[in-house]
């Protein structure tokens, strides 16, 4: 499991010892607000889904985070054309923070 949100959030920060008592593998990547609709993070969900075996969960608390950062993900480690990332994007939950995404891809 890769979650997206900020331990500090309301109703977040359980997950980690939760994924442990079960076995599962975890990994947080704290993405707050539109600042962290950026390469970087894109880059570091990237880098984690390809050290991952077998299906992986994406989270956050309403998929705007998943969404923007797999757009993000898909155009600069993919080399997927902005508009297609973006189209990706709305396709994995990427709602409210469509305009902070649009400026990192440049349109």
């Amino acid at each position: 499991m890769i979650q997206l949100r900020v331990a500090t959030e309301e109703g977040a920060g359980w997950e980690e010892a939760q994924a442990e008592a079960l076995g599962i593998e975890f990994l947080r990547i704290p993405v707050e607000g539109a600042a962290g609709l950026s390469e970087a993070n894109a880059r570091k969900l990237d880098e984690a889904l390809q050290h991952r075996n077998g299906g992986t969960l994406v989270a956050c608390g309403s998929g705007n985070r998943v969404g923007g950062l797999f757009a993000l993900r898909a155009h600069f480690c993919g080399g997927m054309p902005a508009e297609a990332a973006l189209e990706l994007g709305r396709k994995a939950g990427l709602g409210k923070a469509e305009p902070d995404v649009r400026q990192v891809l440049g349109l």
